[in-house]
């Protein structure tokens, strides 16, 4: 009986810290950068000089906007990946609280059986 327990908290522990790494991922998936480093959103906003004209560096061309989508859809890949795993862990988790009442239970009934 108490393996059963053990198993159902277990269960719970494991799935609400995968689903604290979940959440997180997703809640910083749009703050990197093309380079990986963090971005506060102090920085952009500090970055932007509203009243200056819009420059182009002498360097975009294509292939900056190749490697800028290729980092969009990998960005867009890890929060889906994510996303999936924090439906399945939310699943993992209702199920290890079912076998946790259940083993709840089930103690409960030989402790009223032995009286």
């Amino acid at each position: 009986m108490n393996t059963v327990i053990n198993s159902g908290l277990q269960g719970l522990y494991r799935s609400s810290q995968s689903i604290n790494s979940s959440a997180q991922a997703i809640a910083s998936a749009n703050t990197r950068s093309v380079s990986g480093d963090a971005l506060s959103v102090d920085a952009v906003i500090n970055s932007q000089n509203i009243n200056a004209p819009p420059q182009l560096s002498p360097y975009s061309n294509v292939t900056t906007g190749a490697v800028n989508s290729a980092s969009s859809v990998e960005s867009s890949q890890n929060i889906a990946e994510n996303l999936v795993n924090l439906q399945r862990q939310a699943q993992i988790f209702t199920a290890s609280a079912r076998v946790l009442k259940v083993g709840s239970e089930a103690l409960g009934s030989l402790i009223d059986d032995y009286r």
